[in-house]
Protein backbone atom coordinates (compact mmCIF):
# COMPACT_ATOMS: atom_id res chain seq x y z
CA UNK A 1 0.00 0.00 0.00
CA UNK A 2 1.35 3.41 -1.14
CA UNK A 3 2.34 5.78 1.88
CA UNK A 4 -0.16 8.43 0.50
CA UNK A 5 -2.89 5.55 0.72
CA UNK A 6 -1.78 4.96 4.52
CA UNK A 7 -2.24 8.69 5.45
CA UNK A 8 -5.51 8.58 3.36
CA UNK A 9 -6.86 6.14 5.61
CA UNK A 10 -6.10 7.72 8.56
CA UNK A 11 -7.71 11.04 7.79
CA UNK A 12 -10.32 9.36 6.88
CA UNK A 13 -10.08 6.87 10.38
CA UNK A 14 -10.97 10.18 12.07
CA UNK A 15 -13.38 11.46 11.00
CA UNK A 16 -15.71 8.70 13.11
CA UNK A 17 -15.28 7.87 16.08
CA UNK A 18 -12.24 5.29 16.08
CA UNK A 19 -12.20 1.86 18.07
CA UNK A 20 -8.94 0.32 18.94
CA UNK A 21 -8.53 -2.42 16.95
CA UNK A 22 -9.14 -0.51 13.28
CA UNK A 23 -6.39 2.17 14.60
CA UNK A 24 -4.41 -1.01 15.82
CA UNK A 25 -4.65 -2.06 12.29
CA UNK A 26 -3.39 1.13 10.61
CA UNK A 27 -0.79 1.61 12.87
CA UNK A 28 0.55 -1.95 11.86
CA UNK A 29 0.08 -1.18 8.66
CA UNK A 30 1.84 1.45 8.55
CA UNK A 31 4.62 0.34 10.58
CA UNK A 32 5.11 -3.04 8.48
CA UNK A 33 4.92 -1.14 5.38
CA UNK A 34 8.06 1.31 7.14
CA UNK A 35 10.01 -2.24 7.71
CA UNK A 36 8.94 -3.70 4.18
CA UNK A 37 10.61 -0.55 2.48
CA UNK A 38 13.66 -0.71 4.70
CA UNK A 39 14.67 -4.89 3.79
CA UNK A 40 13.28 -4.67 0.13
CA UNK A 41 14.71 -1.25 -1.57
CA UNK A 42 16.51 -0.27 1.74
CA UNK A 43 14.48 3.12 1.26
CA UNK A 44 14.26 5.02 4.31
CA UNK A 45 10.11 5.97 4.65
CA UNK A 46 10.52 9.19 6.52
CA UNK A 47 7.01 10.34 5.87
CA UNK A 48 5.46 7.02 7.58
CA UNK A 49 7.65 7.60 10.96
CA UNK A 50 6.28 11.17 10.83
CA UNK A 51 2.66 10.06 10.46
CA UNK A 52 2.89 7.18 13.38
CA UNK A 53 3.86 10.16 15.71
CA UNK A 54 1.04 12.90 14.62
CA UNK A 55 -0.90 9.56 14.94
CA UNK A 56 0.58 8.68 18.87
CA UNK A 57 -0.31 12.45 19.97
CA UNK A 58 -3.58 12.72 18.29
CA UNK A 59 -6.04 11.28 21.09
CA UNK A 60 -6.29 12.25 24.70
CA UNK A 61 -7.29 8.61 25.30
CA UNK A 62 -4.04 6.87 26.86
CA UNK A 63 -5.15 3.75 25.62
CA UNK A 64 -5.39 4.60 22.07
CA UNK A 65 -1.76 6.71 21.99
CA UNK A 66 -0.39 3.12 23.56
CA UNK A 67 -1.69 1.46 20.07
CA UNK A 68 0.14 3.70 18.28
CA UNK A 69 3.33 3.47 20.12
CA UNK A 70 3.24 -0.42 19.91
CA UNK A 71 3.59 -0.57 16.32
CA UNK A 72 6.51 1.86 16.53
CA UNK A 73 8.44 0.11 19.00
CA UNK A 74 7.28 -3.81 18.13
CA UNK A 75 6.99 -3.30 15.10
CA UNK A 76 10.01 -1.44 13.85
CA UNK A 77 12.35 -0.78 16.72
CA UNK A 78 12.20 -4.63 18.34
CA UNK A 79 12.43 -5.42 13.94
CA UNK A 80 15.42 -3.68 13.43
CA UNK A 81 17.34 -4.30 16.59
CA UNK A 82 16.54 -7.79 16.59
CA UNK A 83 18.80 -8.66 13.79
CA UNK A 84 22.03 -7.72 15.27
CA UNK A 85 23.54 -6.29 12.35
CA UNK A 86 25.12 -2.33 11.71
CA UNK A 87 22.87 -1.63 9.22
CA UNK A 88 20.13 -2.08 10.93
CA UNK A 89 21.16 -0.33 14.15
CA UNK A 90 21.92 2.18 11.77
CA UNK A 91 18.52 2.43 10.76
CA UNK A 92 17.39 2.62 14.26
CA UNK A 93 18.97 5.01 15.16
CA UNK A 94 17.63 7.32 12.52
CA UNK A 95 14.32 6.38 13.63
CA UNK A 96 14.67 7.13 16.75
CA UNK A 97 16.83 10.83 16.02
CA UNK A 98 13.72 11.34 14.10
CA UNK A 99 10.91 10.52 16.64
CA UNK A 100 12.73 12.14 19.18
CA UNK A 101 12.87 15.60 16.99
CA UNK A 102 9.58 15.22 16.44
CA UNK A 103 8.14 15.39 20.06
CA UNK A 104 10.67 18.08 20.96
CA UNK A 105 9.03 20.64 18.54
CA UNK A 106 5.81 20.38 19.93
CA UNK A 107 4.82 22.20 22.91
CA UNK A 108 4.16 19.52 25.75
CA UNK A 109 7.48 18.38 24.75
CA UNK A 110 9.44 21.72 26.05
CA UNK A 111 11.02 20.04 28.90
CA UNK A 112 12.86 17.05 26.36
CA UNK A 113 14.22 19.94 23.73
CA UNK A 114 15.60 22.08 27.01
CA UNK A 115 17.26 18.55 28.22
CA UNK A 116 18.95 18.27 25.13
CA UNK A 117 19.77 21.61 24.52
CA UNK A 118 21.47 21.43 28.00
CA UNK A 119 23.65 18.79 26.33
CA UNK A 120 24.34 20.77 23.31
CA UNK A 121 22.28 18.53 21.22
CA UNK A 122 20.18 21.04 19.30
CA UNK A 123 19.63 19.19 15.93
CA UNK A 124 18.57 15.95 14.40
CA UNK A 125 21.59 15.66 12.89
CA UNK A 126 23.65 15.73 16.39
CA UNK A 127 22.15 13.44 17.97
CA UNK A 128 22.66 10.65 15.48
CA UNK A 129 26.07 11.34 15.29
CA UNK A 130 26.28 11.18 18.80
CA UNK A 131 24.43 8.07 18.66
CA UNK A 132 27.06 6.76 16.04
CA UNK A 133 29.87 7.71 18.14
CA UNK A 134 29.12 6.07 21.56
CA UNK A 135 28.10 3.14 20.05
CA UNK A 136 31.55 2.21 18.13
CA UNK A 137 33.65 3.68 21.23
CA UNK A 138 36.53 1.70 21.79
CA UNK A 139 38.91 3.53 24.64
CA UNK A 140 38.96 2.23 27.87
CA UNK A 141 38.06 3.66 31.35
CA UNK A 142 41.05 5.32 33.21
CA UNK A 143 40.85 7.16 36.68
CA UNK A 144 39.94 4.03 38.56
CA UNK A 145 41.31 5.51 42.02
CA UNK A 146 38.66 8.24 41.98
CA UNK A 147 35.61 6.61 41.77
CA UNK A 148 32.72 6.74 44.34
CA UNK A 149 29.84 6.18 43.01
CA UNK A 150 29.23 3.82 39.46
CA UNK A 151 24.88 4.06 38.38
CA UNK A 152 23.89 1.31 35.74
CA UNK A 153 21.21 1.11 34.09
CA UNK A 154 18.56 -1.77 34.17
CA UNK A 155 17.56 -3.00 30.26
CA UNK A 156 13.76 -2.99 32.15
CA UNK A 157 12.64 -6.40 30.81
CA UNK A 158 14.30 -8.78 33.83
CA UNK A 159 15.44 -11.04 31.16
CA UNK A 160 18.15 -8.75 29.74
CA UNK A 161 18.82 -7.66 33.12
CA UNK A 162 19.45 -10.78 34.21
CA UNK A 163 21.58 -11.84 31.00
CA UNK A 164 23.71 -8.40 30.91
CA UNK A 165 23.24 -6.72 33.54
CA UNK A 166 23.81 -9.22 36.53
CA UNK A 167 27.21 -9.63 34.65
CA UNK A 168 28.06 -6.14 34.70
CA UNK A 169 27.43 -5.84 38.37
CA UNK A 170 29.82 -8.58 39.47
CA UNK A 171 32.49 -7.36 37.15
CA UNK A 172 32.20 -3.82 38.70
CA UNK A 173 32.25 -5.70 42.58
CA UNK A 174 35.00 -7.46 41.73
CA UNK A 175 37.12 -4.36 39.95
CA UNK A 176 35.76 -2.10 42.30
CA UNK A 177 35.04 -2.93 45.72
CA UNK A 178 34.83 0.02 47.56
CA UNK A 179 33.14 1.82 44.98
CA UNK A 180 28.96 2.04 45.79
CA UNK A 181 27.03 0.36 42.82
CA UNK A 182 23.17 1.91 42.34
CA UNK A 183 20.91 0.21 39.27
CA UNK A 184 18.31 2.29 37.88
CA UNK A 185 15.78 -0.59 37.42
CA UNK A 186 12.19 -1.18 37.82
CA UNK A 187 9.98 -2.50 41.08
CA UNK A 188 10.95 -6.04 39.53
CA UNK A 189 14.53 -5.53 39.87
CA UNK A 190 14.06 -5.87 43.78
CA UNK A 191 12.62 -9.00 43.48
CA UNK A 192 15.58 -10.58 41.56
CA UNK A 193 18.71 -8.42 42.73
CA UNK A 194 16.79 -7.62 46.41
CA UNK A 195 19.05 -9.59 47.86
CA UNK A 196 22.15 -8.56 47.12
CA UNK A 197 23.99 -6.82 50.27
CA UNK A 198 26.52 -4.55 47.77
CA UNK A 199 24.10 -3.08 45.56
CA UNK A 200 21.68 -0.21 46.07
CA UNK A 201 18.54 -0.15 43.66
CA UNK A 202 16.95 3.32 43.05
CA UNK A 203 13.31 2.24 41.60
CA UNK A 204 12.54 3.74 37.35
CA UNK A 205 8.76 3.47 36.18
CA UNK A 206 9.86 2.55 32.87
CA UNK A 207 6.11 2.60 30.87
CA UNK A 208 6.85 -0.79 28.60
CA UNK A 209 3.16 -0.12 27.60
CA UNK A 210 3.02 4.05 27.71
CA UNK A 211 2.71 6.29 24.80
CA UNK A 212 6.25 7.88 23.10
CA UNK A 213 6.21 10.90 25.47
CA UNK A 214 5.68 8.29 27.93
CA UNK A 215 8.63 6.65 27.76
CA UNK A 216 10.62 9.86 27.33
CA UNK A 217 9.80 11.31 30.44
CA UNK A 218 11.57 8.27 31.89
CA UNK A 219 14.39 8.97 30.49
CA UNK A 220 13.97 13.61 32.16
CA UNK A 221 12.67 11.16 35.60
CA UNK A 222 16.24 9.48 35.74
CA UNK A 223 18.21 12.42 34.68
CA UNK A 224 16.65 13.62 37.63
CA UNK A 225 17.46 10.99 39.93
CA UNK A 226 20.94 11.20 38.70
CA UNK A 227 21.08 15.01 39.96
CA UNK A 228 20.31 14.55 42.84
CA UNK A 229 22.15 11.74 43.72
CA UNK A 230 26.01 13.59 42.31
CA UNK A 231 24.61 16.58 44.12
CA UNK A 232 26.86 15.99 47.32
CA UNK A 233 30.16 14.14 44.90
CA UNK A 234 31.92 15.49 41.65
CA UNK A 235 31.28 14.36 38.82
CA UNK A 236 34.32 13.32 37.92
CA UNK A 237 34.20 10.48 40.71
CA UNK A 238 30.95 8.71 38.94
CA UNK A 239 30.59 6.68 36.56
CA UNK A 240 27.20 5.27 34.45
CA UNK A 241 27.40 2.33 32.70
CA UNK A 242 24.44 1.62 30.23
CA UNK A 243 23.92 -1.58 29.21
CA UNK A 244 21.56 -0.83 25.72
CA UNK A 245 18.97 0.55 28.16
CA UNK A 246 15.27 1.52 27.07
CA UNK A 247 15.86 4.39 29.40
CA UNK A 248 17.94 5.56 27.16
CA UNK A 249 15.97 4.50 23.69
CA UNK A 250 19.43 2.66 23.19
CA UNK A 251 21.62 4.77 23.56
CA UNK A 252 19.82 8.06 22.42
CA UNK A 253 19.03 10.31 24.71
CA UNK A 254 22.64 11.47 26.93
CA UNK A 255 22.10 11.50 30.91
CA UNK A 256 25.58 12.24 31.80
CA UNK A 257 28.57 14.50 29.79
CA UNK A 258 29.98 11.12 27.66
CA UNK A 259 33.29 10.94 29.37
CA UNK A 260 31.47 9.36 31.98
CA UNK A 261 29.36 7.25 30.14
CA UNK A 262 29.69 3.76 29.10
CA UNK A 263 27.43 2.18 26.41
CA UNK A 264 26.97 -1.59 25.56
CA UNK A 265 26.39 -2.07 21.94
CA UNK A 266 24.69 -5.37 21.87
CA UNK A 267 23.55 -4.83 18.57
CA UNK A 268 26.68 -5.20 16.56
CA UNK A 269 29.46 -6.44 18.24
CA UNK A 270 30.88 -9.69 17.43
CA UNK A 271 32.69 -12.20 19.98
CA UNK A 272 36.50 -13.37 19.43
CA UNK A 273 35.18 -16.82 20.80
CA UNK A 274 32.25 -18.25 18.95
CA UNK A 275 31.24 -20.07 22.33
CA UNK A 276 30.78 -17.26 24.17
CA UNK A 277 28.02 -15.48 21.55
CA UNK A 278 25.62 -15.36 24.33
CA UNK A 279 24.78 -11.67 25.72
CA UNK A 280 26.82 -13.21 28.72
CA UNK A 281 29.57 -13.81 26.53
CA UNK A 282 29.62 -10.86 25.01
CA UNK A 283 28.89 -8.31 27.94
CA UNK A 284 32.06 -9.84 29.72
CA UNK A 285 34.15 -9.25 26.58
CA UNK A 286 32.35 -5.24 26.58
CA UNK A 287 33.79 -4.96 29.98
CA UNK A 288 37.15 -6.94 29.43
CA UNK A 289 38.19 -4.58 27.05
CA UNK A 290 36.63 -1.36 29.03
CA UNK A 291 38.14 -2.09 32.29
CA UNK A 292 41.24 -3.78 30.70
CA UNK A 293 40.83 -6.83 33.09
CA UNK A 294 40.50 -10.56 31.44
CA UNK A 295 37.66 -12.34 33.30
CA UNK A 296 34.50 -14.07 32.89
CA UNK A 297 31.26 -14.02 35.10
CA UNK A 298 28.06 -15.88 34.45
CA UNK A 299 24.77 -14.97 35.05
CA UNK A 300 23.82 -14.32 38.41
CA UNK A 301 20.10 -13.89 40.63
CA UNK A 302 19.93 -12.28 44.51
CA UNK A 303 16.92 -13.33 45.75
CA UNK A 304 15.28 -12.00 48.94
CA UNK A 305 15.38 -14.39 52.15
CA UNK A 306 11.36 -15.16 51.68
CA UNK A 307 11.48 -16.45 48.05
CA UNK A 308 13.97 -18.54 49.25
CA UNK A 309 12.01 -19.73 52.46
CA UNK A 310 9.05 -20.64 50.23
CA UNK A 311 10.68 -22.41 47.89
CA UNK A 312 12.32 -24.51 50.32
CA UNK A 313 9.33 -25.26 52.18
CA UNK A 314 7.72 -26.72 49.03
CA UNK A 315 10.78 -28.54 48.25
CA UNK A 316 10.93 -30.42 51.56
CA UNK A 317 7.19 -31.31 51.59
CA UNK A 318 7.28 -32.31 48.05
CA UNK A 319 10.17 -34.28 49.07
CA UNK A 320 8.75 -35.90 52.16
CA UNK A 321 5.83 -36.99 49.67
CA UNK A 322 7.84 -38.79 47.48
CA UNK A 323 8.40 -36.90 44.64
CA UNK A 324 11.75 -37.04 42.96
CA UNK A 325 11.99 -34.77 39.79
CA UNK A 326 10.31 -31.18 39.70
CA UNK A 327 10.04 -29.33 37.05
CA UNK A 328 9.13 -26.19 36.50
CA UNK A 329 7.30 -24.74 33.00
CA UNK A 330 6.33 -21.60 32.22
CA UNK A 331 4.43 -20.83 29.01
CA UNK A 332 3.92 -17.37 29.58
CA UNK A 333 5.10 -14.73 26.43
CA UNK A 334 4.07 -11.55 27.75
CA UNK A 335 1.30 -10.78 25.29
CA UNK A 336 3.51 -11.37 22.05
CA UNK A 337 1.66 -14.46 20.84
CA UNK A 338 4.07 -15.48 18.00
CA UNK A 339 6.55 -16.92 20.56
CA UNK A 340 3.25 -19.25 21.18
CA UNK A 341 3.45 -22.89 19.95
CA UNK A 342 -0.07 -23.21 20.12
CA UNK A 343 -2.20 -24.84 23.24
CA UNK A 344 -2.19 -28.61 21.67
CA UNK A 345 2.00 -29.02 21.97
CA UNK A 346 1.56 -27.64 25.97
CA UNK A 347 -1.04 -29.76 26.51
CA UNK A 348 0.60 -32.49 25.06
CA UNK A 349 4.12 -31.50 26.91
CA UNK A 350 2.78 -31.98 30.36
CA UNK A 351 0.99 -34.86 30.00
CA UNK A 352 4.25 -36.19 28.21
CA UNK A 353 6.19 -35.18 30.85
CA UNK A 354 3.64 -36.50 33.35
CA UNK A 355 4.61 -40.28 32.27
CA UNK A 356 7.69 -39.93 34.09
CA UNK A 357 6.95 -41.46 38.28
CA UNK A 358 7.16 -39.07 41.30
CA UNK A 359 7.28 -36.13 39.14
CA UNK A 360 5.75 -32.70 40.08
CA UNK A 361 5.48 -30.33 37.25
CA UNK A 362 5.04 -26.76 38.94
CA UNK A 363 3.14 -24.39 35.70
CA UNK A 364 3.60 -21.01 36.40
CA UNK A 365 0.07 -19.01 35.19
CA UNK A 366 1.72 -16.57 33.34
CA UNK A 367 0.85 -12.83 32.77
CA UNK A 368 -2.60 -11.69 32.33
CA UNK A 369 -6.27 -13.18 32.06
CA UNK A 370 -5.43 -14.86 28.73
CA UNK A 371 -2.53 -16.78 29.87
CA UNK A 372 -4.19 -17.44 33.22
CA UNK A 373 -6.91 -19.10 31.23
CA UNK A 374 -4.60 -21.21 29.15
CA UNK A 375 -3.05 -22.53 32.49
CA UNK A 376 -6.66 -23.24 33.59
CA UNK A 377 -7.29 -25.17 30.59
CA UNK A 378 -4.07 -27.04 30.79
CA UNK A 379 -4.45 -27.64 34.40
CA UNK A 380 -8.15 -29.01 33.44
CA UNK A 381 -6.90 -32.04 31.33
CA UNK A 382 -4.38 -33.16 33.88
CA UNK A 383 -7.14 -33.53 35.86
CA UNK A 384 -9.51 -35.59 33.63
CA UNK A 385 -6.46 -37.61 33.08
CA UNK A 386 -7.08 -38.31 37.04
CA UNK A 387 -3.33 -36.47 37.76
CA UNK A 388 -3.39 -34.71 41.38
CA UNK A 389 -3.21 -30.71 41.29
CA UNK A 390 -2.84 -28.15 43.53
CA UNK A 391 -2.38 -24.42 43.15
CA UNK A 392 -0.22 -21.69 45.06
CA UNK A 393 -1.71 -17.91 44.67
CA UNK A 394 -0.51 -14.64 46.55
CA UNK A 395 -3.15 -15.63 48.96
CA UNK A 396 -1.28 -18.66 50.35
CA UNK A 397 0.18 -17.95 53.62
CA UNK A 398 1.38 -21.42 53.74
CA UNK A 399 2.62 -24.14 51.23
CA UNK A 400 1.52 -27.80 51.58
CA UNK A 401 1.53 -30.44 49.20
CA UNK A 402 1.57 -34.15 50.02
CA UNK A 403 1.29 -35.53 46.70
CA UNK A 404 4.33 -36.87 44.29
CA UNK A 405 2.72 -36.85 41.12
CA UNK A 406 0.82 -34.26 39.39
CA UNK A 407 0.55 -30.52 38.95
CA UNK A 408 1.41 -27.05 40.76
CA UNK A 409 -0.21 -24.18 39.45
CA UNK A 410 1.07 -20.55 40.64
CA UNK A 411 0.44 -17.10 40.25
CA UNK A 412 3.23 -15.46 41.88
CA UNK A 413 5.35 -12.57 42.09
CA UNK A 414 8.55 -12.98 39.61
CA UNK A 415 10.45 -13.56 43.17
CA UNK A 416 8.74 -16.57 44.14
CA UNK A 417 8.42 -17.90 40.79
CA UNK A 418 12.14 -17.43 40.64
CA UNK A 419 12.16 -19.11 44.04
CA UNK A 420 10.59 -22.15 42.80
CA UNK A 421 12.43 -22.09 39.76
CA UNK A 422 15.69 -22.47 41.70
CA UNK A 423 14.07 -25.43 44.16
CA UNK A 424 13.02 -27.51 40.74
CA UNK A 425 15.52 -30.00 39.02
CA UNK A 426 14.81 -28.06 35.56
CA UNK A 427 13.48 -26.05 33.68
CA UNK A 428 11.22 -25.87 29.76
CA UNK A 429 9.70 -22.97 28.71
CA UNK A 430 9.38 -20.14 25.69
CA UNK A 431 11.89 -17.78 25.49
CA UNK A 432 11.59 -15.49 28.26
CA UNK A 433 12.86 -14.03 32.04
CA UNK A 434 12.25 -17.75 33.73
CA UNK A 435 15.03 -19.18 31.04
CA UNK A 436 18.14 -16.66 32.48
CA UNK A 437 16.23 -17.20 36.15
CA UNK A 438 16.72 -20.40 35.77
CA UNK A 439 20.25 -20.66 34.36
CA UNK A 440 21.39 -18.28 36.77
CA UNK A 441 20.59 -20.94 39.53
CA UNK A 442 22.40 -23.41 38.33
CA UNK A 443 19.30 -25.35 37.01
CA UNK A 444 19.41 -27.71 33.72
CA UNK A 445 17.25 -25.31 31.21
CA UNK A 446 15.35 -25.96 28.11
CA UNK A 447 14.35 -22.82 25.87
CA UNK A 448 11.75 -22.94 23.40
CA UNK A 449 11.94 -19.97 20.06
CA UNK A 450 9.44 -19.66 18.32
CA UNK A 451 9.35 -16.22 17.29
CA UNK A 452 12.74 -16.10 15.81
CA UNK A 453 14.47 -17.53 13.22
CA UNK A 454 17.46 -15.62 12.90
CA UNK A 455 20.44 -17.67 14.35
CA UNK A 456 22.01 -14.48 16.07
CA UNK A 457 19.22 -13.75 18.13
CA UNK A 458 18.73 -16.96 19.44
CA UNK A 459 22.59 -17.39 19.66
CA UNK A 460 22.82 -14.01 22.25
CA UNK A 461 19.31 -14.65 24.03
CA UNK A 462 19.91 -18.33 24.36
CA UNK A 463 20.43 -19.11 28.40
CA UNK A 464 24.00 -19.17 29.96
CA UNK A 465 25.13 -21.16 32.69
CA UNK A 466 27.32 -23.64 34.25
CA UNK A 467 24.76 -26.18 33.40
CA UNK A 468 23.43 -27.49 30.23
CA UNK A 469 21.01 -24.83 28.79
CA UNK A 470 19.40 -26.23 25.49
CA UNK A 471 17.74 -23.92 23.03
CA UNK A 472 15.37 -25.04 20.40
CA UNK A 473 14.40 -23.23 17.29
CA UNK A 474 10.65 -24.67 16.59
CA UNK A 475 10.51 -23.32 13.08
CA UNK A 476 13.35 -26.43 12.56
CA UNK A 477 10.28 -28.85 13.46
CA UNK A 478 7.66 -27.18 10.91
CA UNK A 479 6.11 -29.67 8.36
CA UNK A 480 4.23 -27.64 5.83
CA UNK A 481 4.06 -24.26 7.35
CA UNK A 482 2.78 -26.77 10.54
CA UNK A 483 4.59 -27.50 14.07
CA UNK A 484 5.50 -31.07 14.27
CA UNK A 485 3.96 -31.58 18.21
CA UNK A 486 5.56 -35.19 18.34
CA UNK A 487 9.04 -34.66 16.61
CA UNK A 488 9.19 -31.10 18.87
CA UNK A 489 8.41 -32.99 22.67
CA UNK A 490 10.51 -36.05 20.84
CA UNK A 491 13.23 -33.33 20.52
CA UNK A 492 12.52 -32.06 24.37
CA UNK A 493 13.01 -35.45 25.65
CA UNK A 494 15.91 -36.04 23.67
CA UNK A 495 17.51 -33.24 25.63
CA UNK A 496 16.21 -34.09 29.20
CA UNK A 497 17.89 -37.74 28.45
CA UNK A 498 20.99 -36.02 27.86
CA UNK A 499 21.74 -34.67 31.67
CA UNK A 500 19.91 -38.02 32.92
CA UNK A 501 22.84 -37.50 36.21
CA UNK A 502 23.99 -34.46 36.73
CA UNK A 503 26.33 -33.34 40.07
CA UNK A 504 26.50 -29.65 40.85
CA UNK A 505 28.78 -27.52 43.31
CA UNK A 506 27.80 -26.69 46.79
CA UNK A 507 26.28 -23.00 46.07
CA UNK A 508 27.91 -19.99 48.35
CA UNK A 509 26.53 -17.83 50.85
CA UNK A 510 24.76 -14.91 48.45
CA UNK A 511 23.15 -17.97 45.99
CA UNK A 512 19.77 -17.32 45.00
CA UNK A 513 18.91 -20.34 47.30
CA UNK A 514 21.19 -21.81 50.03
CA UNK A 515 20.11 -25.71 48.95
CA UNK A 516 22.97 -27.85 48.86
CA UNK A 517 22.65 -29.08 44.86
CA UNK A 518 25.80 -31.12 45.17
CA UNK A 519 24.13 -34.08 44.98
CA UNK A 520 21.21 -32.97 43.01
CA UNK A 521 19.86 -35.92 40.88
CA UNK A 522 18.21 -35.16 37.67
CA UNK A 523 16.21 -38.03 35.73
CA UNK A 524 14.73 -38.36 32.52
Amino acid sequence: MSNISLRQKWQKLIEHTVQPEELASLARQIADSFIHHHYQNNHYKTDLIDLLCEMDTHFSQPRLNQVISSALFRTIVEELCDDFEANQLDTYNRVMAQVVSYFRRLPQGRDLDDLLNHFGLHTQERLLQRARRIQNRLDPFTGKESLETIFILSRITLGADIAIVSVILQRLHQAFPQTELVLFGSPKSKDIFGGNPWLRIETIQYPRYGSILDRFECWQTCRKKLEQECSTTLPERTLLLDPDSRITQLGMLPLVDDHRYFYFNSHTIHPADPQRGQMAGLVNQWMDRIFTVADFQYPRVWLCPDSIRRSRELMAQLNKAGCRNIITINFGVGGNDRKRVGADFEIQLVLELLKQDKSVIILDRGFGPDESARTQTIVNEVRRMEYDTAEITPQTNTVKMDFSHGVIDTESDIGTMAGLIGAGHEFIGYDSACQHISAAQKIPTITLFMEKNSVPFIRRWSACGQIPCTSINVNDYKLNGSVSIKDLIDAIQKERTKRRVIRLPVRDSLSPSSIDHSEKTYLS
